[in-house]
């Protein structure tokens, strides 16, 4: 079967060349004149979608959810639709993705007009009112878009379906990079800070004003991110001190949660100044002004011009303090939790990877170059001495209990000698910490959180220097087998299916319906899946809801592997527990997050 590239501006990259109602050159015309077609009255007017006979699954593709962020309201509040209309309008094509960071070239129109949410509906369900997924993208908030084809949510809502737990899925866009995490003393000063976050937030006050005409329950909402879209669902918790609007009533978090790392502000500094150097605004007296004022293409040039970084702030506002402070304080929305990380983690972190050749672009050749590594991540610096001492003996250097654990000895020169002591150490740092930390707090305000380890191993298209890296878990839980999207630069072989046996297809469905159970039962255990080869699905249970997590000290984890017997075990969450401990504990003191 003929697989998409990462062109994804048509219907096409959720039938593939499976039939659909309205052939592709119909969804041009007239939506009034194809009574076929579904239809939906919201708020401010009327939708046509585009139904897919195969999964029978409608689609309503690139709905506005706000005024576009150009001109005037470039870095500026996202601001609510004003506007309304009479006529019928298609919502039959994906639409822009928001402008991207220029660092991995995608195939894929983009658009500082990219406000857009996609919603997967099954048939049938027309009045119904369902639970609502909400996908929200990762991409270290500089990538990202709801028309990527690896984040297709047509084999959930079809999953969901076939269990007799139906749900809608919503995909929604956000800014990115200098125009949606842009920071510096002039943002601060004028509560523009994380304005892709404030971007997800009104998505997601859509949502809860027009799901409803979908036949979807507004009273029933999950948000569900990886990556940087983890942290951007913990950043819902977490967000004006952690109020609750009545968004949404359980979070999923992949890789990432309410711990986020926040931007420093000497960071935030140098990529505001860049980007002024790199325009005429540097002496203009209103800076915010002049920069809305650029041509699209000028303001591009000069974000991708930075050297500096973007994401998440400490803006007063949005986040008035640490996110470890507030969770300490309890001061975040008490939902139910779905959450965990990959073993090997640390393998995207450790000098990232080139996509193309699947190596990583720093090599740990020496002592030296391994405790630049912990320095760099040292905030507090009077505590630089004894914390290096502490994490080097934490952090030994001894490959077989680094990172990845697939890999047995050290890894050649293009890694580097100390690569698996680094791939630990950020893995940490970045995610499992993050992880434990979140699953802790949820435990002490007796909040349900169900956590988890992916712990897959081989997956098809990665090298054994990869292991169950950041990510490898995505294309699993969106039950993507046929692995529309993965193709070269992302992935090797095109799907992390290919050559793998029936177990692996096996754990996928699992996954998904787990995932799907939770959405829409606030619980992974109605998977509906009772036994595999003859061993009985063990019970996922909450993190410290049995007597192991009694014992130990540590709460459960819900390991996932696809050689294991029934497909995963419980486990005491122990995972490298006295390094990481050491980097919950001291959280705010020596890392400053």
């Amino acid at each position: 079967m003929m697989r998409l590239h990462l062109q994804v501006i048509s219907i096409t990259i959720f039938c593939l060349i499976l039939p659909i109602k309205a052939s592709l050159s119909s969804l041009d015309a007239r939506a009034d004149i194809e009574p076929s077609r579904p239809i939906v009255k919201v708020k401010n007017g009327t939708y046509a979608g585009v139904h897919n006979d195969h999964y029978n699954i409608d689609y309503f593709l690139g709905l506005p959810f706000a005024q576009p962020p150009v001109g005037d309201l470039r870095l500026a509040l996202p601001q609510s639709l004003n506007t309304s209309f009479s006529e019928i309008r298609n919502a039959t094509d994906l639409q822009p993705s928001c402008v991207q960071f220029s660092a991995i070239t995608i195939d894929r129109p983009i658009s500082e007009d990219c406000l857009t949410l996609n919603v997967y509906r099954p048939s049938g369900f027309e009045k119904a009112k369902l639970p609502v997924l909400v996908w929200i993208y990762g991409g270290g908030w500089i990538q990202g878009s709801n028309s990527d084809p690896r984040h297709n949510l047509t084999f959930m809502v079809n999953n969901s379906v076939k269990m007799n737990k139906p749900i809608i899925a919503v995909s929604i866009n956000y800014r990115l990079n200098g125009f949606g995490f842009l920071g510096g003393p002039d943002v601060r000063e004028k509560g523009l800070g994380n304005l892709g976050y404030r971007d997800q937030r009104l998505a997601l006050h859509w949502i809860q004003e027009n799901i409803e005409f979908f036949g979807g329950d507004p009273s029933k909402v999950t948000i569900w991110g990886q990556s940087a879209g983890g942290f951007s669902v913990g950043s819902h918790l977490l967000a004006f001190g952690g109020r609750n609007d009545s968004l949404f009533r359980a979070v999923i978090a992949n890789s990432g949660g309410p711990l986020s790392a926040l931007i420093p502000e000497s960071s935030q500094l140098q990529s505001w100044n860049e980007i002024l150097n790199g325009t005429e605004c540097s002496s203009a007296s209103d800076s915010l002004h002049c920069l809305r004022g650029l041509s699209s293409e000028k303001y591009i040039a000069a974000v991708n011009s930075t050297k500096g970084r973007f994401g998440p702030i400490l803006d007063g506002e949005y986040f008035d303090s640490l996110n470890s402070k507030q969770l300490e304080e309890g001061r975040f929305v008490k939902v139910p939790f779905l959450t965990g990380a990959n073993t090997d983690e640390g393998s995207h972190f450790a000098g990232d990877r080139d996509y193309v050749g699947g190596l990583p672009t720093v090599a740990y050749p020496d002592e030296a170059s391994f405790l630049k590594v912990l320095n760099d991540s040292i905030i507090n610096k009077t505590a630089t001495p004894v914390a290096l001492e502490v994490l080097s003996a934490l952090y030994p250097d001894i490959p077989a209990v680094g990172v990845p654990h697939t890999h047995h000895g050290r890894l050649n020169s293009t890694f580097g000698a100390q690569y698996a002591r680094v791939a630990s150490f950020n893995g940490d740092l970045v995610i499992h910490r993050a992880r434990r930390f979140s699953a802790q707090i949820w435990a002490k305000h007796d909040v349900p959180i169900y956590s988890y380890l992916y712990d897959q191993w081989p997956i098809g298209g990665l090298s054994d220097s990869t292991g169950a890296s950041h990510f490898t878990e995505m294309q699993l839980i969106n039950d993507n087998e046929l692995g529309d999207g993965y193709l070269s630069p992302w992935y090797p072989s095109g799907s992390e299916f290919a050559g793998q046996n029936k177990d692996f297809t096996a754990l996928a469905r699992l996954m998904s319906r787990m995932w799907i159970s939770f959405a829409h039962n606030l619980d992974p255990n109605a998977h509906g899946i009772g036994k595999y080869d003859g061993t009985k699905i063990p019970q996922w249970p909450t993190y410290t809801s049995n007597e192991s997590a009694a014992d130990t000290g540590y709460g459960n984890n819900l390991r996932l592997l696809s050689s294991l017997p029934g497909l995963c075990t419980v486990e005491p969450d122990i995972y490298r527990a006295e390094a990481i401990d050491y980097l919950i504990k001291n959280v705010e003191t020596i890392f400053g997050n």
